[in-house]
């Protein structure tokens, strides 16, 4: 026929056909990197339990009139300086494990200090542990736990259209074996027809048969003609069903596929009921809500940990340490216990100091 002829005519196996369709499809493009976002989703909410550093640089420079001797000063002046670090992690039960390193490095000009600069460093290792609210792997594990339930129900979605996929693409693939084979039949039923109204025309002639009988010939050769037609018909609506499947891309041109695979003998059902218990455990729908009503009972539990009062174990211990350089000569200020009547009379009297160095 006429309309069957196309530039090119591809014969492909079911498995290149199906192979094809999931190379080509986009839902499945889709659903793969749904995959991949979820798996990052995961990745992510473990990331909360990964090791952390800190650093912390601090610098303090005060200068300010001294209201009192005890600054050791009339003008106090101090600097300070610190620079902390720190290395800590959560842990799956709501801990929090740290270990600080803090160092300062203090300066004044205050008679009283005798160390400066003054150097203090102190390493200090803190456990910090909730007791009633996020107490437990419950709580702080939730949003891994729900990401790791949204990766399983995209990972379900995937493989409910790769199956989707395959079911069409082999349905569509024996539609159209189907449809060529019932084209054959109908071309050879034409061919039929035409050698019969041949002869009848040829018996009518020698006077065999009456001029009716060419009318019944011709008949039964237009009802053949119209059974090729359909047939064609029905080829072509196959044909593009099939390229449809198959997401079959423009670059590709005008093909015409072939199948050249024979169906498969049918096999014998075996027991109906491992057969149904296999479907409704693979079934898509209830293993997607399986996992939602898993990850609803995960936050019916976390909010009913947040309803519980805050209460917190906090330990820690450390060592600290203090160095310096002493100052070349220091002064003491140290009151004699002596008041000196004030000769302005403006107060009772003075209360005697007394100043000393040390070398």
């Amino acid at each position: 026929a006429q309309g069957l002829q196309t530039p090119r005519v591809i014969q492909m196996r079911l498995i290149q056909c199906v192979e094809a369709a999931l190379q080509n499809n986009r839902e499945i493009l889709i659903e793969r990197m749904n995959v991949r976002v979820a798996g990052g989703e995961v990745e992510r909410a473990w990331s909360e339990f990964d090791p952390f550093i800190t650093s912390e640089v601090a610098i303090n420079h005060v200068r300010q009139p001294s209201g009192t001797q005890l600054l050791g000063a009339e003008v106090s002046e101090q600097e300070n300086i610190q620079f902390n670090v720190g290395i800590g992690t959560r842990i799956p039960y709501g801990g929090l494990i740290r270990l600080d390193f803090q160092n300062e490095r203090a300066e004044s000009n205050s008679a009283y200090q005798e160390l400066n600069p003054q150097y203090s460093a102190a390493l200090v290792f803190s456990v910090t542990q909730p007791l009633l609210q996020n107490f437990g792997r419950g709580p702080n594990l939730y949003r891994v736990r729900l990401a790791q339930n949204n990766q399983a129900i995209s990972e379900l979605a995937l493989q409910n259209v790769v199956l989707q996929t395959i079911s069409r693409v082999e349905e569509s693939y024996w539609q159209l074996a189907l449809a060529m084979e019932n084209l054959e039949v109908q071309s050879m039923s034409l061919k039929l027809a035409d050698e019969i109204l041949e002869m009848t025309r040829a018996q009518v002639r020698a006077g065999a048969l009456p001029p009716i009988a060419t009318l019944q010939a011709e008949a039964t050769r237009a009802s053949r003609e119209e059974g090729v037609i359909i047939a064609e018909n029905a080829v072509l609506t196959a044909q593009r069903g099939l390229q449809h499947v198959m997401n079959v891309q423009p670059e590709m041109g005008q093909i015409f596929i072939v199948p050249i695979d024979q169906p498969a003998d049918v096999q014998p059902v075996g027991d109906i009921e491992s057969i149904i218990t296999e479907a409704i455990e693979n079934n898509y729908q209830l293993r997607q809500l399986q996992h939602q009503l898993k990850s609803a009972g995960l936050t019916r539990q976390l909010n009913h940990n947040l309803l519980l009062p805050r209460l917190d174990l906090v330990a820690s211990i450390g060592l600290i340490g203090l160095s310096g350089d002493a100052s070349d000569m220091m002064s003491r200020i140290i009151q004699t216990g002596r008041i000196i009547p004030d000769p302005t009379g403006a107060s009772l009297g003075i209360l005697e100091t007394t100043t000393y160095t040390t070398p």
